[in-house]
């Protein structure tokens, strides 16, 4: 008993000093006879067939014996990877299995991940947004300094549609991983949008109970390009990462981009077409223009 306890103990030493690692991801017994051990990221491993080629499975042994048929799930790493495959022959027996692999998946095995890049680090891409956005309201600005929203029933019944409309690009492109990008493994770039996303819904609720934010023109203005203007830049700058990939553009991309420019020209037209002459009223709010 003694003995087995300082047995524990000397290994337990031995392993945190790195020299004999017990918990190793390609242990002996972890892959079946003629396969091969590749370790994977974040500690796990994967099991290769020698015979066929291409046939390999993550933290298990491979069913080599089912070969390349379409019920092996092995075959090319699954079918989360591969949409069709084929058998490559040599006189009767099957050596290889042909991957055809679902993006952003690669390879001759689909086991190379091609990721889609942002057009420049992170950072530099939400400021290049930014600096755009400031442009495109110092246009609006010089175009009327005293332009102001005329029918804010109008107003507020595009900004609740816009508003979902956000939240459903937001999410479709989350959950097609379209804010993965090779050059941003923290998610910075989804951060941004996401954070411009819920600062609009925040301002959307002020302005629904304070309806007078509509008569200061530079509320309006700043509203409008942070809400439409940001998102549609970002959004835009994001869809040019997809000539980088082989993913191609995910959905909600495309949508943020589509509703971003829909939105964003007709709250602009709505506000640029202030005349001087009409009076405004909303929500007990009253200004003579």
């Amino acid at each position: 008993m003694t003995y087995n306890l300082r047995a524990v103990l000397v290994l337990s030493l031995v392993q945190i000093a790195g020299a004999v690692p017990l918990n190793s991801a390609c242990s002996t017994d972890a892959c079946g006879a003629g396969q091969s051990c590749r370790t994977e990221a974040g500690g796990s491993f994967s099991c290769h067939c020698k015979k066929p080629h291409n046939v390999w499975r993550i933290g298990g042994r491979a069913h080599c014996e089912f070969g390349c048929s379409d019920a092996n799930l092995d075959a090319c790493g699954g079918p989360s990877r591969v949409s069709s495959l084929r058998q490559l022959q040599d006189g009767r027996s099957v050596q290889e299995c042909v991957c055809t692999c679902k993006a952003p998946w690669g390879g001759s095995a689909c086991d190379e991940l091609f990721l889609k890049a942002l057009p420049m680090p992170p950072l530099v891409t939400v400021l290049l947004a930014v600096l755009a956005t400031a442009a495109m309201g110092y246009v609006i600005f010089r175009s009327n300094p005293q332009a102001r929203p005329q029918d804010f029933d109008k107003l507020m019944s595009l900004e609740a549609i816009d508003q979902l409309l956000d939240a459903v690009a937001f999410g479709a492109t989350w959950f097609q991983d379209g804010f993965q990008f090779a050059n941003d493994p923290h998610y910075v770039y989804a951060w941004a949008v996401g954070l411009v996303a819920v600062s609009s819904a925040v301002v959307f609720v002020i302005e629904f109970q304070q309806g007078e934010l509509f008569a200061d023109t530079s509320f309006m203005i700043v509203h409008i390009l942070v809400e439409d203007g940001l998102q549609l830049m970002l959004y835009f700058l994001a869809s040019l990462s997809s000539f980088s990939g082989s993913a191609g553009m995910p959905i909600g991309i495309m949508l943020g981009v589509v509703q971003g420019l829909i939105f964003f020209i007709m709250k602009t037209r709505e506000l640029l077409q202030y005349d001087g002459a009409r009076v405004y009223q909303g929500l007990g709010a009253e200004y003579n223009a």
